[in-house]
Order: C-alpha cells, then structure tokens, then sequence
C-alpha cells in the first residue's frame, strides 16, 4: 500500500555498490533523498586465504573491495543483510549463507555450520564494525581474524540541497543503519544548531545501539526496527505511513 500522501524519506547511509533502498522506497510511492553521512573508500588489498574455511562479510563494500583483489572465491561466504549476499552470490563465492538479523545472529550460525577443525574463520570489513565477529569466534575456539578493506569517513556538513530541506521542513523521515551515521547527523544537526527540526521527523533506526545515538535529539517519533534489517526498516515506515 502506498502512502496517502507525498512521503519524502531520508537514507543517511552510504550509496553501496548494490544499493536498491532508493528504489524500493519509491516503488511504494516515497520520495527518497539520498544524504550519505559517510564517505566509502575502499582500499583493496591481497590477502592470504590459505587455510580458510570461510570468510563473513558485514557489507557490500566488503565484498567489492575483497574481491578487486583477491580472486580465489571457492569459498563459503557469511554474508549479513540482503546486499551483502547478493553482491557475493555474484562474485561466485561456491556457498553464501545470508543473515537478515545482523551480526550477534551470523556469529551463532557460524557456530552451528562451521567447527574450529575445518580451518580458519576470515572476517573482512571496514575500518569500524560494532561488533568483533574474529575476537567472538576465537572465544568458542576458533582461529579467526580480521581485515579492514575499506575506510568509512563521515562527512563535515550536510550536502546543500539535504540542508535546505531539513530547514524547510519537507523530510518527513530519516533512516539510520549504523550508530555512526546516527552520530554524525546529530552531531551535523547540533553544530548547525537546527535541532528543532527534528521535533516533525521520525527517525527509523536499525537497532537499539543507533537510537542510542540519537536520544541526545527530540524528534516526533523514534523508531527502532523489529529486527535489524532492511525489509524491517520498510515495514516500518510502510506501517507509520499508510
């Protein structure tokens, strides 16, 4: 069901390579403003895969910067939310687990598929990740490890158009996926000293961990998904609005 009446939605994560967020709001008649409040750099690089049974990715970055290099993709894949798994799905790893509610869900999965004895466990992600799936493992006996393959770096300032509509007040929504992208909107937000604005926004938040980013900010509704995923986050707003 569409909305009654013109919805417009902030997405305040970083464009990914297989990023259909924006479409899929406006195929259920949102508009979407794209205001990415980190910047992605990837920074590709060889790495060992000798003895690994399996490599998680926690997002699509992972996986495009892992595979701009490194081409051995026999591999099983732990990949978490919909477009991690389909950008390893098309790199061709031999087998793709998906896991739709974030990371503490993978690791539990790891722990029924996986066993210590079959080989090493590699995690690659960027430079910051909320939780440590290597040091997780290795608790319950398995080798693991981590390496970074990309750098998210969160922006100075709103883009203009993305400011003059949170001053106008034409967003209605804004979506947050990671206590990162939380932090720098309401530290964006305080440093431009417009935190009234946020008193006509919901704000849908991925998980607890980034509406605790935000509780600092008064706004008409916070939001956190039933589950931590995607599909979630759009019921969510489907259900808000409709």
């Amino acid at each position: 069901m569409k909305p009654e009446i013109m919805t417009s939605v902030m997405i305040t994560r970083p464009k990914g390579p297989d990023e259909v967020l924006a479409d899929r709001l406006a195929d259920l008649g949102y508009v979407p403003v794209c205001e990415p409040l980190l910047r992605i750099h990837l920074d590709p690089k060889p790495i060992d895969c000798s003895g690994v049974q399996a490599v998680v990715f926690t997002s699509a970055n992972a996986v495009a910067s892992f595979c701009k290099t490194n081409t051995d993709h026999g591999l099983t894949a732990f990949a978490v939310g919909h477009a991690t798994a389909k950008m390893a799905r098309r790199n061709k790893f031999s087998v793709v687990y998906q896991g739709t509610k974030g990371a503490e869900a993978l690791i539990a999965e790891i722990l029924d598929i996986c066993s210590p004895e079959m080989g090493e466990i590699l995690h690659v992600s960027g430079d910051e990740v909320k939780i440590n799936i290597a040091r997780s493992l290795q608790e319950f006996g398995f080798k693991a490890r981590r390496e970074v393959v990309y750098r998210a770096e969160p922006v100075k300032k709103f883009s203009e158009p993305g400011f003059e509509a949170l001053k106008k007040g034409t967003i209605d929504a804004v979506i947050f996926f990671s206590p990162r992208t939380g932090q720098t909107f309401a530290n964006l937000i305080q440093n431009a000293r417009i935190e009234g604005v946020c008193e006509t926004l919901r704000a849908f938040c991925f998980s607890k961990p980034v509406a605790a980013e935000l509780n600092c900010l008064v706004w008409k509704d916070l939001i956190i998904a039933r589950e931590p995923s995607a599909n979630s986050l759009v019921a969510a707003i489907s259900q808000c609005f409709n």
